[in-house]
């Protein structure tokens, strides 16, 4: 049998981790063991203490009941041993600090436990040896009795040793020692021995144990730094013997009363440690600050609140106690953050950091047991940690699973809490416990940081914060809540009749900046304010700060001298909160000033208002002129007062709601009719949503423009609310509320959030201005901007006005231009005669450029002004003219001179509508209207959404135009630096290779086909480079152009080389979200030159056409047949595949970190390599990239250019195909990790296993749940990031398991810093994983919908610009989520109400009467409507597409997916799915579906046969439309080979060898000849068999052909094919279309249709019953209008009565194509100027002039036709006779 000490020698060799210690125990028989331990003398009594500490472990961590049976053997054994017993006591002791003391526990192990060690060492053994004579039932008693009256200090130290060695502490009568059981623990065990034999046992220890240091300070061991040596015993034991004479002192035996933590206090008597220079660090700290932050709760969030006071680029640490230590990223950061207002708000100090600091106190949790519930409370808990500290008031989440009561206690660093006491409830004695848990640490919150976790932060330190919860540990507080020490010196404000700056307002609007220019490195001022005027009081404090953190004045930080400074102005609350502060430092006790503050915030700050007296408003505005209304108090909710300046505003009207007050006026200095509606919102989501429909009904009932502003107490999406949990109904409500009533959320400049409570645990941004979209044509330069805030939890909001110049904007062309007299000769004669002959033809092309360019400005400035004179003398001739009009003075000679002027200004207004639609990007909308005004409205709003109004740099907010250009300047040419260190290679073995053909292809001359190519493929209107000069302009003029450019071109082809400056772009700045704030919040989109633009798109044509060859099917964005939604169709399969078959997934997101910008150039080059492509076109894209140039635009204005020096523009042809090259090296260096079974992707079966998906730089890695998975690709991205400079920003990335629970996938996300996410994500912009049959899932499509359809719209686009929006616009909205799932019917029938209500004009809560129903209009022209066509065959259509796409492309990822699961013919041979999920089983069903109603789209579809291989004989519609297997069912049956192909079946000329037996007489050898004769003289093809679809000439399926076939079948027949007119706006045959219908709103129609009118008269004649036959024919002003176009046009035109007889006679004349368009337009257009004329004479305010309907009719009608006209109208000829008009 062998010893207890070999034994523990072999459990520790044993032993690679220390959780399996417990189990390798039992597995090595402790049971036979035991019963040698008395044998084994003192080595086995050691064992027993090791056995003893590791069971104590187990018990503490795990709560093992075995341990607790090992421990009372353990106990058992030596029985009456007092020595043992004495040693076990102080091996329990130890253990006190490992475990609880809830287990179910033998007495007297509880007793033993509890008397640790008395002072009397002898009296100590004594107890023990009388205790383990007791009975149990006397244990029981002595247990509730007993006390412990004196106790002494016991350490386990533990010197540091040499690896491999056990380092011993030999104290006078006791030996500690530490065992390394492999994995990083502890196990402590304590035994006493003899000096004698401290020897042998050191050396058997020596030899089987090993320490491990850093795990000792775990389990409260105290570390030295004296070495001694197990080799050396005697050394060791003298060195400990010398120390243990000062250290191990027996303690006083007298107990400190108050102390009952004497005995774990770390007294001045403990040996000091002398660290010399060589143990020291010196960090760099000059751009890291620390401070003292106010409310510990804060800290958690505290990146949150820098992030919004401005300071977005910062990491934090925690130091202890109160104390953070801040590192900035530039030492002018950190000075701006220990002198901003807003930061200084949350600190008591804040000043730079010192590498000698050291926080004194240290915030700790305490368990607190045996205390009573009904001392469960703050005060009762303050008192019972006194002795330690103070109660610390940190949010904490109740758990009632806790059998004690959890604190947070504040105490010094050297207090260690761990005792026992009685306490006194009600005359009863309770003993209780308190004990220290765990340091109290922030979970600080880095949601706002962009860099990974495990960034350097000083020195060697890392910043290990982790994300909490934002929900959790909320606290309900408030700033006005706080006990605020200030004062107040009331003074009369002056009694002017303007008003004065009460709250230091006027210079932030009037943009003036009243800081000194030279401001000292300290903060000078108190925290919270600016600095102005300094009156030097100065106070320093101490370093350490005292246990409490409610202390008042500044401090020294780090020998920082903190002063406070009075302002001498600005507002009222810095002047009163200077004094107090002020007067605190002096010393003077402020608080009898306090309440008057109190008192004035409680009445004028955010308060309830319950009544209003003038002399509060007096006090508050400054002086005695104003205006008022107010709404008193309701409850909690405080109220509302507006006050304005009667200078400024006139009130009409007031409205006064307990939640709003309107006031309706007139704001003078535009004579602008103006609502202001203050909002304080109620927190009742149903009260709130009844707010809104009333304010929404008093907007719809006011005629004029609107103002909405206050506290809506609502956010708008989830980025506006931190700390709580986001409504998405009452957001809904919200948003649908501003959509409807027709508004626009003005973006908020400066701070993010208006509101937080005083931890800033819960912020949102509450306050708002909303505005309606015609107050920005009016003040088109309005903004608002957030206020520092002060003692309100509200920031203060400002909304103004302010035209800022950022300098001159850059040259462009406009369309309207090009057919303007003389311009194409300026043209031609500035490009012949431009003198520059430089032998390099790119320099020669630059030159003549910017000659062209100059010669166009000055021609621009005369033609603006000659426009302008001739546009104002043109109006007042025309004013004059109609004044002769009105007096009876007219004559021809007048009247074709009105019509010549009505011309002139109409081609005017063409040319300016052109300009506004140019700059407007609205293209749809000039096929609409020529619509001034909704083009004014256009520009106006995107200027406001894309309008840089400042920048947030380190706190402050930046508006200075050349301050905000430099700072963009900055960051981007930061951005786009050289990289630093060497690119890393990569194996040119994992590529495919470009063949030499390919490559010669690449790199041939290029042909001025090719240039005309790539002149033509780029956009017309897209907006231009430096060179202003568009590819409309270039393609208008290419004739003149196209000798230069195709010269420069091939220059660059032969040299691969730019000349500076001719390949320059603008960096256009797109927002990533709604109020960026920050410069890193604008997106980066490139603006490049027209003749570099060609250079790029001719190479990236030559590389369309190999790339589909070097990219895998992975990647899905840029090739051929590949399209965006097979990404998200992918993931719906898998995940629906997935629930099927229960199996464990995860999808990983990976978010790169600017992908494009960071690409590196020699890394591309690498891979251009790799891939085979040759030197020349690797130095054609070097020759690219190496010469860019850029600058800012920074609100049309350009920046100062700086270089690029790596990274890929976006905009530029070229960039989106060599992003993709770069990407597919990780998918081939992810393959290899696959490959080396390092990564476990999605086996589906042999052919098919699926592990990640690329869309540009959208990367997905799919793969089983396994967090060595994940591990692996956060590796593999860094090892990419080397090498390619694509950094993966973790804090975006996200993680998604699927069958896995949420706190697994949580923490395995917590392991690599990620968030995670769930079913319904976004993808590429479509929601993936959502249930398509549920309405909820569509209602951001509604949404989204519903916010385009403005009311402001309605009121600016005629019904033919209606009409053009519902096609283009919004019928393209849901496409994305259309194409790849099954709208519901109710889903859809919202989306046509949407429609409907917008092209009647109705709002969408408005119910109007229509005359046509929807679906007319819905119905195809064919079929007489006007052919919007139905969402629900849009739906089905793109459904059916996938269908076409799986059956005609073969080589896709996703159609080899969906023909794994589901079989390659699965579109004909549905046997339904696992999943009802599948999008895929979802289409099939809904094929059947249709097929159901008549609508079969698969008999639409037919195999054209080739080569016969891909086309089954039998199965297939490649003959007839009917499979043969139905036509020869007889034959079909005989045969065996049921799938065979038609190039099998044909080898058999007699078609019988593959029957099992030859045809029999009667109808199997009739159907055998019938067969013969069909397909016997086939004869098959080499190209390839292909599927067609029959209602496309080519054979091609499109969206369209399906969309009509099915509402063809849907939709009912209106009428005869619509007639369009195409030279005559949409309005105008819409109109016409409903005359053809008689669906106009006559009288006599309205009076049919049961609607009570006064009369059915013909206001326009009094004659007879207005129908549409009596307007439009009948009536004598149409036949006098009739009569005047037959003269005009030199026809006969009979009377007629209705339009059947207006359109058989117009299709019997005979006219020519063109000329018969034209005159029915000049019908159509007399038709619309009866109707308009008729609405003037009934709802007008003026009536009409009849004499002039004639000479509008034939103006309009040339300004229309001839802008829409191919060929020149000539206007003589117009007024002569349009008809001798050659066309």
């Amino acid at each position: 049998m062998i010893s207890g000490s070999r034994h523990l020698m072999i459990c520790r060799e044993n032993l690679l981790k220390w959780i399996n210690v417990w189990a390798r125990l039992r597995q090595l028989g402790w049971t036979i063991n035991m019963v040698k331990v008395n044998s084994c003398g003192r080595r086995g009594f050691s064992f027993i203490h090791a056995l003893l500490g590791i069971a104590l472990n187990e018990l503490h961590l795990y709560g093992d009941p075995a341990a607790v049976s090992l421990i009372q053997r353990l106990l058992s054994v030596n029985g009456n041993n007092v020595q043992a017993w004495y040693a076990l006591s102080r091996t329990l002791a130890e253990g006190v600090f490992l475990m609880e003391l809830n287990y179910n526990l033998p007495i007297t192990l509880k007793f033993l436990l509890r008397c640790v060690v008395l002072a009397d060492e002898e009296k100590a053994k004594a107890i023990a040896f009388d205790e383990i004579n007791k009975s149990p039932e006397e244990n029981k008693r002595r247990l509730t009795v007993a006390t412990v009256a004196e106790k002494t200090v016991w350490t386990l130290d533990v010197f540091h040793g040499a690896a491999g060695n056990l380092c011993i502490q030999n104290s006078t009568d006791c030996l500690s020692a530490g065992v390394n059981c492999g994995a990083g623990l502890m196990l402590p065990f304590v035994c006493r021995l003899e000096e004698g034999e401290a020897a042998s046992y050191v050396g058997e220890m020596e030899e089987n144990a090993r320490l491990d240091l850093s795990a000792c300070e775990g389990y409260g061991v105290r570390m030295h730094s004296d070495n001694i040596k197990v080799s050396n015993v005697d050394e060791a034991k003298d060195a400990h013997r010398n120390r243990a004479e000062t250290t191990l002192q027996k303690s006083s035996r007298q107990n400190q009363p108050n102390n009952l933590s004497s005995s774990n206090m770390i007294h001045d008597s403990s040996p000091a440690i002398a660290l010399d220079d060589d143990c020291l660090s010196s960090n760099d700290l000059s751009c890291v600050a620390i401070g003292k932050i106010k409310d510990i709760n804060a800290l958690s969030n505290l990146s949150v609140i820098l992030n919004d006071e401005g300071f977005d680029d910062i990491k934090i640490s925690y130091l202890g106690g109160y104390w953070v230590l801040i590192q900035s990223k530039s030492c002018a950061s950190k000075e701006k953050l220990i002198n901003h207002a807003g930061v200084l708000n949350w600190f008591y100090e804040l000043g730079n950091a010192n590498n000698s600091f050291v926080s004194d106190i240290r915030l700790v949790w305490i368990a607190i047991e045996g205390l009573p519930m009904c001392a469960w409370n703050n005060k009762a808990l303050s008192k019972i940690v006194s002795p330690w500290g103070t109660l610390t008031p940190v949010d904490l989440v109740e758990d009632s699973s806790l059998p004690y009561r959890k604190v947070c206690v504040t105490t010094k660093v050297s207090t260690i809490i761990n005792d026992r006491t009685k306490i006194i409830v009600k005359g009863k004695v309770y003993w209780i416990r308190i004990r220290e848990l765990e340091p109290w640490s922030p979970e600080l919150d880095d949601e706002f940081c962009e860099s990974s976790s495990d960034d350097e932060f000083v020195g060697d330190e890392k910043n290990n914060s982790i994300t909490g919860d934002a929900n959790d540990h909320v606290s309900e507080s408030s700033f006005m809540n706080e006990n605020i020490e200030n004062v107040i010196n009331e003074q009369e404000p002056p009694q002017d009749k303007i008003s004065e700056d009460p709250f230091g307002i006027y210079n932030i609007l009037n943009k003036q900046d009243n800081k000194e220019a030279g401001q000292d490195s300290d903060p000078s001022h108190p925290p919270g304010f600016t600095q102005e005027v300094n009156v030097g009081v100065s106070v320093n404090l101490p370093v350490h700060s005292d246990i409490s953190p409610n202390i008042g004045g500044s401090q020294n930080v780090s020998g920082v001298n903190r002063s406070f400074s009075l302002k001498t102005g600005g507002s009222i609350m810095d002047v009163i909160e200077n004094l107090v502060e002020v007067g605190q430092t002096m010393g003077y006790n402020m608080a009898g000033c306090k309440k008057n503050l109190e008192d004035i915030v409680a009445s004028h700050g955010d308060s309830m208002l319950e009544s209003i007296n003038l002399f509060s408003i007096k006090d508050l505005w400054g002086n005695s002129f104003f205006d008022f209304s107010f709404s008193s108090s309701v409850g909690l909710s405080g109220g509302i007062l507006c006050v304005w300046d009667p200078n400024s505003f006139v009130k009409d009207n007031a409205t006064i709601s307990d939640y709003f007050v309107a006031v309706r006026g007139t704001w003078l200095s535009t004579a602008t009719k103006v609502m202001f509606v203050s909002i304080y919102a109620p927190q009742d989501i149903s009260e709130k949503k009844s707010l809104w429909e009333y304010i929404t009904h008093i907007i719809d009932t006011w005629d004029g423009e609107c103002i909405i502003l206050g506290d809506f107490n609502e956010v708008r999406s989830k980025q506006e609310r931190f700390g709580t949990i986001f409504n998405e109904t009452a957001a809904n409500a919200f948003n649908h509320f501003i959509s409807t009533a027709g508004l626009i959320d003005l973006p908020l400049e400066g701070y993010s959030f208006t509101w937080a409570i005083k931890s800033a645990k819960k912020m949102s941004k509450l306050d708002r201005f909303l505005i309606s979209e015609g107050l920005l044509l009016k003040f088109p330069s309005l903004s608002a901007i957030c206020l520092d805030r002060h003692l309100s939890d509200h920031r203060p909001i400002i909304m103004r006005e302010v035209v800022t110049d950022y300098g001159p904007s850059p040259f462009r062309v406009y369309q309207s231009w090009f057919h303007k007299k003389g311009f194409d000769k300026l043209i031609k004669d500035s490009w012949s005669y431009s003198s520059s002959n430089d032998s390099n033809k790119i320099i020669l092309l630059k030159k003549k450029l910017q000659a062209l360019k100059a010669s166009i400005k000055e021609w621009c400035k005369d033609d603006i002004k000659r426009s302008n004179d001739t546009c104002f003398s043109i109006k007042a001739r025309l004013s004059d003219l109609d004044k002769l009009f009105d007096n009876g003075l007219s004559n021809e000679e007048l009247v074709t001179e009105r019509i010549s002027l009505l011309k002139e200004l109409h081609n005017f207004n063409k040319s300016h509508s052109l300009d506004l639609a140019q700059k407007a990007k609205v293209r749809w909308a000039i096929e609409g209207d020529e619509n001034s005004k909704y083009f004014h409205g256009i520009i106006n709003k995107k200027r406001s959404q894309l309008a840089i109004r400042g920048v947030l740099i380190d706190g402050d907010w930046i508006d200075e135009p050349c301050k905000v250009k430099n700072e963009f300047l900055m960051h981007f040419a930061n951005r786009f630096e050289s990289p630093s260190g060497p690119c890393i290679d990569i194996d040119c073995h994992l590529f495919k290779k470009l063949s030499s053909e390919q490559v010669d292809d690449l790199e041939c001359d290029v042909t001025f086909d090719e240039i005309k190519k790539a002149v033509w493929d780029c956009g017309t209107n897209k907006s231009p480079g430096p060179d202003g000069f568009s590819f409309d302009f270039i393609r208008t003029f290419w004739d003149i152009l196209k000798h230069d450019f195709v010269n420069a071109i091939r220059e660059f082809f032969i040299s691969s080389k730019f000349p500076p400056g001719c390949n320059s772009s603008f960096i256009a700045l797109i927002p990533k979200k709604h109020d960026a704030k920050f410069v890193k919040d604008y997106r980066p989109i490139s603006l490049i030159g027209c003749f570099y633009k060609i250079v790029s798109k001719i190479l990236a044509n030559r590389l369309k056409m190999v790339i589909s060859e070097l990219i895998s099917d992975v990647q899905s964005a840029f090739v051929s047949n590949r399209q965006i939604l097979d990404g998200p169709f992918i993931l719906n399969e898998l995940i629906s595949w997935c629930k099927a078959h229960k199996s464990k997934a995860m999808i990983f997101k990976v978010d790169f970190e600017k992908a494009f910008d960071s690409v590196r150039w020699d890394f591309l080059d690498i891979i251009l390599r790799n891939f085979g492509f040759g030197i020349k076109w690797r130095g054609w894209i070097q020759g690219c990239l190496s010469s860019a140039m850029g600058s800012i635009l920074v609100n049309g204005s350009p920046t100062a250019e700086f270089k690029f020096h790596k990274g890929l523009k976006q905009g530029d042809p070229l960039s989106p195909y060599l992003f993709i090259l770069v990407m597919e090296s990780l998918h081939l260096s992810f393959n290899n990790i696959i490959n080396a079974d390092l990564f476990k992707g999605i086996r589906f079966d042999d052919s098919l296993t699926l592990s990640h998906l690329f869309y540009a730089d959208d990367a997905v890695f799919i793969g089983k749940w396994d967090r060595a998975n994940i591990l692996t690709i956060v590796r593999m991205l860094k090892c990419f990031f080397l090498a390619s400079g694509l950094q993966i920003n973790i804090l975006k990335s996200k993680l998604m398991g699927i069958g896995v629970s949420n706190e697994e996938v949580l923490a395995a996300a917590n392991i690599i810093g990620c968030s995670t996410f769930s079913t319904p994500f976004s993808y590429l912009g479509v929601k993936v994983g959502m249930s398509p049959s549920r309405r909820k899932a569509w209602d951001e499509i509604i949404g989204k919908v519903s916010n385009r359809l403005s009311k402001w719209k309605i009121k600016t686009l005629s019904v033919g610009g209606r009409l053009t929006l519902i096609k283009s616009v919004l019928t393209s909205l849901p496409l994305y989520h259309m194409s790849l799932y099954k709208a519901p019917l109710g889903v859809l029938r919202d989306l046509e109400s949407l429609r409907r209500k917008f092209f009647n004009g109705a709002d969408i809560n408005e119910k109007r009467f229509s005359m046509i129903s929807w679906n007319k209009i819905l119905a195809s022209k064919q079929k007489g409507g006007l052919g919007v066509s139905s969402f629900f065959a849009l739906n089905r259509s793109l459904l059916f597409k996938w269908v076409w796409r799986f059956l005609s492309q073969d080589a896709s990822l996703w159609h080899r997916l969906i023909a794994v699961l589901y079989g390659n013919r699965s579109p004909f041979v549905h046997t339904g799915s696992v999943s009802s999920l599948s999008p895929w089983n979802c289409i099939l069903k809904e094929l059947n579906s249709l097929s159901a109603k008549g609508i079969n789209l698969l008999a639409l579809l037919k195999k054209k046969v080739g080569n016969g291989a891909n086309t089954l004989f039998w199965e297939d519609c490649w003959i007839n439309d009917v499979p043969l297997s139905r036509s020869f069912p007889r034959l079909y049956a005989l045969e065996l080979k049921k799938g065979i192909t038609v190039a099998d079946k044909l080898i058999d000329a007699s078609f019988v060898a593959s029957f099992r037996r030859n045809p029999r007489g009667g109808v199997e050898e009739e159907q055998l000849h019938h067969l013969v004769e069909l397909v016997g003289s086939i004869s098959l093809s080499p190209s390839n068999d292909r599927w067609a679809w029959l209602l496309g000439s080519s054979g091609e399926f499109s969206v369209h052909s399906a969309r009509t076939f099915i509402d063809d079948i849907l939709l009912p027949f209106v009428g005869d094919v619509t007639r369009w007119v195409k030279v005559v706006p949409i309005k105008v045959n819409i109109l016409a279309w409903k005359v053809c219908l008689d669906k106009l709103p006559t009288r006599l129609n309205l009076s049919l249709r049961g609607i009570d009118i006064p009369s059915i008269i013909c206001p326009n004649c009094g004659l007879a019953g207005e129908s549409c036959s009596h307007l439009f024919y009948s009536c004598n002003l149409a036949r006098t209008l009739w009569r005047k176009i037959a003269r005009w046009w030199e026809i006969d035109i009979p009377d007629f009565s209705c339009y059947e007889e207006w359109i058989a006679w117009f299709k019997t004349t005979r006219f020519s194509k063109a000329q018969k368009e034209m005159l029915e337009g000049v019908f159509y257009v007399m038709w619309w100027m009866i109707w308009k004329f008729r609405n003037q004479v009934l709802f007008g305010s003026s009536h009409p002039r009849m004499e002039l309907l004639f000479d509008d009719i034939v103006s309009y009608s040339f300004t229309w036709c001839s802008n829409r006209c191919k060929n020149n109208i000539d206007w003589i000829s117009w007024m002569k006779c349009p008809k001798s008009i050659s066309l």
